[in-house]
């Protein structure tokens, strides 16, 4: 069922949009929600992989989404979203158990499917990322989610060529995880400052979250048969990888390993530390 969007209900998301383009049509502006995951510690210097990851869909279908999503939210008492806490059965999740979580998250990536119409990632393997580090300055340059949110950007930028879109508003989950590097990288390329929200503010942001930690999940699990058991965990990342990414040859997933990495250095002519020059 398509729920109408209720017209007392004003989301933040809905407010922003009509104040940077004074229009009422949301059905011609597209918005893109991002969000960043890093296992284990939650930093650079000790997780396997950094991801960026998120969501392109009109504005309008971002109100329905939102709708559906509260709706799934409210019926199991649940606040705000927060992959981790959902998985680790923590916070506002405590006391549940896999067949709970399993059956809650294959219904908010349906959601996700029913009203996304494309997804944006970009992934570093931090290990490849790190040994490269040891011989250029490359975290002074292109720190590893600077790197990623910068990516994504670019692949968002192919989407709009792609397919003729001028309208895109994308938002980044505001967080302490060197954003203000990023903010660095975009001026020094002469480029607008990245418009950083709450998950609160912009709920779309919570999708975003949950497709990264899956994706996260997923590779760790590729990588050393992390946790077969969960097998519940397939079926969602199986679920939001159905939302498109490729259009033709071109791909909206980008990854950077080592080969990736050494023609980035080299291109960017990013200068070797000084102990190893």
């Amino acid at each position: 069922m398509i729920y109408l969007p209720n017209p007392r209900s004003y989301d933040t998301l809905e407010h922003l949009i009509k104040a940077l383009y004074f229009t009422c049509d949301l059905r011609r502006i597209s918005v893109v929600s991002l969000s960043v995951y890093l296992d284990a510690s939650g930093h650079p210097a000790d997780s396997d992989f950094m991801v960026v990851s998120g969501f392109i869909a009109t504005a309008d279908q971002w109100i329905l989404w939102k709708q559906e999503w509260d709706q799934a939210l409210h019926a199991e008492g649940i606040q705000v979203f927060h992959a981790t806490d959902c998985n680790a059965h923590k916070k506002e999740f405590a006391g549940w158990d896999d067949k709970r979580t399993s059956w809650f998250l294959r219904r908010l990536a349906s959601i996700v499917q029913q009203y996304c119409k494309f997804s944006i990632s970009s992934i570093i393997y931090l290990d490849d990322y790190r040994e490269l580090n040891k011989k250029y300055d490359l975290d002074r340059f292109f720190p590893p989610y600077a790197l990623a949110a910068r990516t994504s950007l670019a692949l968002i930028n192919r989407w709009k060529k792609d397919f003729g879109e001028d309208n895109v508003e994308v938002f980044f989950e505001r967080g302490d995880l060197d954003y203000g590097k990023f903010m660095n990288l975009m001026r020094l390329e002469g480029l607008p400052d990245p418009i950083f929200r709450d998950r609160k503010q912009v709920v779309a942001l919570q999708s975003a979250d949950l497709f990264a930690w899956e994706q996260n999940f997923e590779l760790r699990r590729m990588q050393s048969d992390y946790r077969l058991k969960h097998e519940a965990v397939r079926q969602v990342i199986q679920m939001l990888l159905e939302v498109p990414f490729e259009c033709g040859k071109e791909s909206y997933h980008g990854e950077y390993r080592r080969a990736d990495l050494e023609r980035m250095v080299s291109d960017a002519r990013i200068p070797t530390r000084p102990a190893v020059a």
